[in-house]
This record gives structure tokens, sequence and C-alpha cells, in this order.
């Protein structure tokens, strides 16, 4: 339990915002707390200005990043990962970039009009640009087009395709995901492509052959369900990837409008929905396997498809802990696991121990042993758990655990 993370009382706090909904936010000095080595919050291409605890998801912390292209909001310790990898590419691309081949002239247009406000990638990704004029809502459209299934008798257009299969391979190759959120990251794959069409790619030079990492901004962890969805996601084009999980699907027994709604979600890209699928795969043969699938078909918002694809990846990574015979249940707090002797609770968030989500949470394993008595009740959180909570857990005859190690 990294207590630094959380100990706001201690830090002299900035009020962001004059009011909120639910509460104020408050941001902090992120040099005030204690990043894990593997995400440090300064580097040459990006500085974790703040980091705010009351965020508009509950549960989850905000964070806002300063880069030289771009000032970003964004929610989450994934979506955080995601988002500095991104912002990496972006910056070592942008410098090292052969200006000689007229490319980057060409591109500026977009840059410039893009590289304008603060960009809040905390909603469905359409609506998260804010005040960038005409190349900002250029880069939403390619960004909805991105995100949106397709039933399998949609066309494609030629030239679409073309860009598309270019615009993959080159994400590949920069280890991101080709279905990104960011604008910046969204609007550079795509004149990417352009110019790799019309002959412009030598103005990548040395600098898109700088060595990048792997692919660690579309891997929530190392783990091989996650790996061989990737792997689909990565070689076939989005009107593919539906295809196969829609046969995928049928083929568990799933209903074909239930299918069919879940891989259309506007909250899910094809990646996310891919994901879904495979840990789907994984859980078909426990009872009520099928309330994940109903979940993620009722699925209103992109955090709620983010609750539900980071608990179901936890309850996958970790199945060998499941004992059998069990059953599963879904509710919004996270996927419960009954077992014959020990239920689990797989939680999503990235800290618990404080209202609203601890009170949920705490009610939500009441319900489970009232409903299943006699066996012991463990939760599993992916991201940190108070110190605080923990205690209050212990008093109660439950076991808490973290899964932050394996997701940072």
């Amino acid at each position: 339990m990294r207590r630094s993370l959380f100990s706001f009382s201690t830090v002299p706090a900035l009020i962001l915002f004059a009011s909120s909904a639910v509460s104020p936010f408050v941001a902090h000095d992120a040099r005030e707390f204690d990043f894990p080595p593997s995400l440090p919050f300064h580097t040459d291409y990006y500085a974790i200005d703040s980091l705010i605890k009351h965020s508009r998801e509950p549960g989850f912390l905000k964070f806002r990043v300063i880069s030289a292209h771009a000032d970003y909001e964004v929610e989450g310790w994934t979506a955080l990962t995601v988002l500095l990898r991104e912002i990496e590419v972006i910056e070592r691309l942008h410098r090292g970039m052969d200006e000689t081949t007229g490319f980057w002239d060409g591109f500026s247009g977009s840059w410039v009009g893009l590289a304008r406000g603060l960009y809040g990638l905390l909603r469905h990704p359409v609506a998260s640009v804010k005040g960038v004029g005409v190349a900002g809502k250029k880069a939403g459209r390619r960004i909805s087009s991105a995100v949106r299934g397709r039933e399998p008798g949609e066309r494609t257009m030629a030239e679409e395709k073309i860009l598309g299969d270019s615009e993959r391979e080159i994400a590949n190759m920069l280890g991101v995901d080709v279905y990104t959120e960011n604008p910046h990251l969204r609007e550079l794959l795509f004149q990417m492509a352009r110019a790799r069409q019309s002959g412009k790619w030598a103005a990548f030079g040395s600098g898109f052959l700088v060595p990048m990492p792997g692919a660690v901004s579309i891997a929530l962890s190392a783990g091989s369900v996650n790996h061989m969805a990737d792997q689909i996601v990565n070689e076939h084009s989005r009107v593919d990837v539906y295809r196969l999980n829609l046969d995928r699907l049928l083929a568990l027994g799933f209903p074909e409008d239930e299918a069919k709604a879940f891989l259309n979600s506007p909250y899910l890209t094809p990646r996310e929905a891919t994901r879904m699928r495979s840990y789907l795969e994984e859980l078909r043969a426990l009872e009520g396997s099928e309330s994940l699938l109903q979940a993620a078909c009722d699925i209103s918002s992109i955090w709620e498809g983010r609750r539900l694809l980071y608990a179901a990846e936890l309850a996958v990574e970790n199945r060998s802990w499941i004992s059998d015979p069990a059953r599963l249940r879904t509710d919004a707090v996270g996927i419960a696991a009954i077992g014959r002797e020990k239920i689990i609770l797989f939680t999503p968030f990235d800290f618990l121990g404080e209202p609203p989500v601890d009170g949920l949470v705490l009610r939500a394993v009441a319900d489970l042993a009232g409903e299943w008595p006699g066996r012991a009740v463990e939760i599993w959180n992916l991201g940190d758990v108070s110190e605080d909570f923990a205690a209050r857990a212990r008093e109660q005859g439950l076991r808490v655990r973290e899964w932050t190690a394996k997701r940072i």
C-alpha cells in the first residue's frame, strides 16, 4: 500500500475548479507524491502537473499532464500510462522529423489547430476536444469512425481501407493503439498514412527509426489473454475484427442481438471490445457469465465500459483463484465470483477507501455474504487500498488485496 500517494491531508491544496456536481476538484503538485519508478512524473517529453483526488468518476484519480504540443486532463492510472506513452511517441517523432522534406510544413496547419486548448480525455472521444477549431473537429470525426463497429454488411471505401491499413501498420510500429482517443496522435497517424501513400515517407527519417519500447500503451497487463486479443486487432481491419468477434460470440452460444449490441457500443473501441470478448471466452464456463455480456450491452458511458473491462480482466488474470464450481455476478462496483467455500469481489478502482466507493463496496460484500452465507469473502482491487479501509475490512472478517504492482 503506497500510503504517500493518498495522504492528501498533509499536502497544501489548490482548488482547481470552484465547484463540482459531486465535490470540489482538489489538485496537488505531483512532485509531492511517490510515483513508481516505472512512471516518473517528469521526463523530457512531459510533466504530470497535478493529481486530483476527487475526480468526476469516484474511485479514480484525475491527472493534468503538460507537454510541448498540448496540455491534457486524463482520469485513471491505466489511461494515464496510455497517455504518457502517446505523448512520448508524438514528441520523439516531432523532434526527430526531417524538416527538409516539407512534410511537417504540410502537417503544421492541422498540428497548430490541434495544439490549441486543453484536451480532456474524460468522456466519449468525440466530445473530448475543447476549442480546437476545424482541425480538432476533423480529428474527432476520425476518432468517432474508428471507435464504432460495423455491421457485417457495411461497405468500406477503398481509400478508407488503404489508409486504415496503413494507420494500423504505423501504429503497430510505434507501439501505440490505432484506436487511440488522443486527437493529436489520431491526427498524426492519419497524416503519416497519407504521407506513406503520397511518397513523403522519407520525412520521418532517423526520427521514425528511433527504437521505441514495446506497446505498453495498449496493455493493461502482460497477460496472455490480452496479448492474443491485441494480436487480432493489430493484424486485422476494423471490419474483420468485428466479424471475428461476432463469430466467436455466436459460437459461445450468446444471442446474436446481444452480441451485435455489445460490439457496436460507441463506448468501447474495437480493441476494448476484443479484449472483453476474450474475457467472456475465458469465463464462459462459469454460471452467470451471461450477466457479463448483458452488462456490456447496457454500458451507457465510457467509464461504465472501463470499470467493467478492468474488473473482468482482473477476474480472468486470477481465474486460477476462483474455486469451482463457481458463478459470476456483475454489479456497479465490480464482478463477484461465488465459489463453494469463498467469494471474491474483483473491483476496478485506482484507490479504495473513501466515500462513496468504500461504502458501496462494503455494502456489496455484505449483500453477497448474506445471500451465500458460510463462505469466506475477499476483495481484490485493481489499484491501491487505504490502510483505514483495510483495517475496517479486517474488522468485518474480510481479506483485501491490491493488484497495483501488476498494473503499473
